[in-house]
């Protein structure tokens, strides 16, 4: 019993003591809560930030589907040009071959004529 019985002096220390611990736990206790706020705060900027760049992602994504779609339409658009222009010559050069012949024939005729 006489270790639990404690003189005035000490008793005087130990309470100081444990005084100090109680305002070191509320000072962490503070320090603690701040940054749960400040933690909190950069977790609300961040999803802030993750919701922008997502929607800006969005519609990049469609921006390069319509993109590619016209890609693909111009791709089409010239190989179609492409096959009529090559339509187009060969006609050409039939016409170019009836167009010879038909003025071998005119000079057979005007020679014929002219004898």
């Amino acid at each position: 019993m006489e270790g639990l019985l404690k003189t005035p002096q000490e008793t005087q220390s130990i309470l100081g003591q444990t005084i100090i611990k109680l305002e070191d736990s509320k000072k962490d206790k503070n320090e603690y809560h701040h940054s749960i706020q400040h933690w909190k705060n950069q977790l609300k900027e961040t999803q802030k930030t993750l919701e922008i760049k997502t929607s800006e992602f969005i519609t990049i994504q469609i921006e390069v589907k319509i993109l590619l779609q016209q890609l693909v339409d111009i791709k089409q658009s010239l190989h179609d040009t492409q096959s009529q222009i090559k339509l187009l010559s060969n006609e050409k050069s039939v016409l170019s071959q009836e167009k010879a012949q038909l003025q071998g024939q005119i000079k057979q005729m005007l020679k014929m004529v002219n004898a």
